[in-house]
């Protein structure tokens, strides 16, 4: 399955429960332009910010050039203020949104690995395997995600969202019966040295350091 509802369920899947996080503008009962505006609690040590994620920009293509996209970024950008969210986050063209206020800011990595390079990691002390059923130690993952320094707070249902989407693999690192890291990865291919390659680019990660690594 493909899509905007396949890649992030835990916002779409909900939609009829978080109307206010969608902003749209109807021509004649039918979405013409859509942004949509999606809060995060960010954790650290220093203390905790909510910060608007915005997604799904888009207009349909017959009302291109109306200035559509002004008006419902305006709005998000004034919704945002009233809900005391400080920061907004989103990718895409820097050049169409710094205009409204963003701006390049922080750094992103990119983490990846292939399955036929996992028996040169025999060197780690843990074992690391696919998990068979996410949703079955949803519970145990979520309780590692939490104990991370640096991480966006999410409920038990939106982990699982996060961690069944479609086209990924959880992996987890176990010692003994007990896992003590988990890493949510996407199949993807790229070209490197002129090679066509396939592996796993890695979304997002919780656990021991140990287990990380393994």
């Amino acid at each position: 399955k493909a899509g905007m509802r396949a890649e992030y369920p835990h916002v779409y899947a909900r939609m009829n429960r978080f109307c206010n996080h969608h902003r749209v503008i109807l021509h004649r009962g039918r979405i013409a332009a859509h942004v949509g505006v999606y809060p995060m609690k960010f954790v650290t040590p220093e203390g905790r910010v909510t910060a608007g994620g915005i997604g799904a920009v888009c207009t349909e293509k017959k009302f291109q050039g109306k200035g559509l996209m002004t008006d419902l970024l305006g709005e998000a950008v004034r919704w945002m203020k009233e809900q005391d969210m400080p920061l907004s986050i989103l990718w895409g063209n820097r050049y169409r949104y710094q205009r409204f206020g963003w701006e390049p800011a922080g750094c992103r990595y990119a983490c990846s690995f292939s399955e036929k390079a996992l028996p040169l990691l025999s060197r780690f002390d843990l074992r690391s395997s696919p998990a068979a059923d996410p949703a079955r130690n949803a519970g145990d993952l979520l309780s590692l995600h939490r104990r991370m320094p640096y991480r966006i707070e999410v409920d038990r249902e939106t982990f699982l969202f996060m961690l069944t989407r479609a086209g990924r693999r959880v992996w987890t690192a176990r010692d003994g019966g007990r896992i003590t890291a988990y890493a949510v990865a996407r199949q993807d291919r790229w070209r490197r040295g002129g090679k066509a390659r396939m592996g796993w680019n890695i979304d997002g990660w919780g656990g021991s350091l140990e287990g990380i690594r393994s």
